[in-house]
């Protein structure tokens, strides 16, 4: 068994089963840091043809100016939140997005007049990213790019954006080590994660929310113990980042110290009991919703479409 990313301890227990598409998800949960485990893994071969066959249109079930033009909405919403907080972005930075699907945060940042780069792995999202944005685009996995880049023209960054993409690794220690090595000595990291302290799906069934390349669920408080361990400094989390999803928004600086923080994790038990309890009542809720408001409400649509 592997160590948990976040506070590096080998301490796992089970935690539950969800199923997806008639199929169940085994579910560990460390017992230091609560962070959560998805232990019915996608073998190498099958994440890379997930990846790039199309994820982007796969997964929102749309062409993809459709879903730029959804998107863009919470992507506004995320960059006037950290603009609010006093954070800013500089015309000039260079900011490198990792994952940047259908482009809508690309968007914003080539508004901005930052000077950008993308790496995306989906080669269909990659040609309509070239056909559409000024970024300079690689058609790579990250890991893959940083091993095969060019050295004499080494870029280092203002910005690395992961919006999305950090709860999708295998190895996020790793992955987050390596970025660290992108960042020029003032960079910074802005990370955006499904939260998994509120479980909220908008899918027909609870368990849409577990993409099956979903490998770790995180909390406020174990992400921010994985960042500082690696030498990152917070400068801004938050999960009042678009309700009803309150996702994890994280903007973390490059620090040359480890900064180690256990100040608001409680496990053991009681922590475990919690998130157990949490989950749960987000499941019991949305199938609430759908028998008595979502279902009927269909069926009301369906028979005045008719009449």
């Amino acid at each position: 068994m592997k160590k948990c990313p976040s506070c590096n301890e080998k301490n796992w227990d089970y935690f539950r089963k969800v199923k997806r598409e008639n199929e169940f998800q085994y579910f560990l949960i460390c017992k230091n840091c609560l962070l959560i485990k998805n232990n019915t893994e996608l073998s190498n071969s099958k994440l890379t043809d997930y990846y790039k066959n199309n994820y982007n249109k796969k997964n929102y079930s749309a062409e993809h100016n459709l879903i730029f033009d959804r998107m863009l909405i919470p992507s506004k919403f995320r960059i006037d939140l950290i603009n609010k907080k006093g954070i800013k972005f500089s015309a000039g930075e260079k900011l490198l997005e990792i994952g940047p699907g259908s482009g809508s945060m690309l968007y914003l940042f080539e508004k901005m007049n930052l000077s950008t780069f993308a790496i995306e792995p989906d080669l269909d999202a990659v040609n309509w990213l070239k056909n559409n944005f000024k970024a300079k685009i690689f058609n790579s996995f990250f890991n893959d790019w940083v091993t095969n880049k060019d050295k004499n023209k080494e870029i280092k960054f203002d910005w690395v954006v992961l919006t999305h993409v950090l709860e999708h690794l295998k190895e996020p220690r790793l992955f987050v080590s390596q970025i660290k090595n992108e960042l020029n000595k003032n960079g910074k990291l802005l990370i955006e994660i499904p939260n998994a302290n509120n479980p909220y799906s908008d899918g027909k069934e609870w368990g849409y929310l577990f993409d099956p390349g979903h490998f770790y669920y995180y909390t406020i408080d174990n992400l921010e113990m994985m960042l500082n361990s690696l030498g990152f400094k917070i400068e801004l989390i938050t999960d009042s980042n678009l309700k009803p999803y309150k996702n994890i928004l994280c903007i973390a600086s490059r620090s040359e110290t480890e900064i180690i923080n256990y100040k608001n994790i409680i496990g053991g038990k009681y922590g475990i009991l919690k998130l157990k309890l949490i989950w749960k009542r987000f499941e019991i809720i949305h199938i609430l919703k759908y028998l008595f408001i979502k279902n009927p409400g269909r069926i009301v649509k369906s028979f005045f479409k008719k009449i």
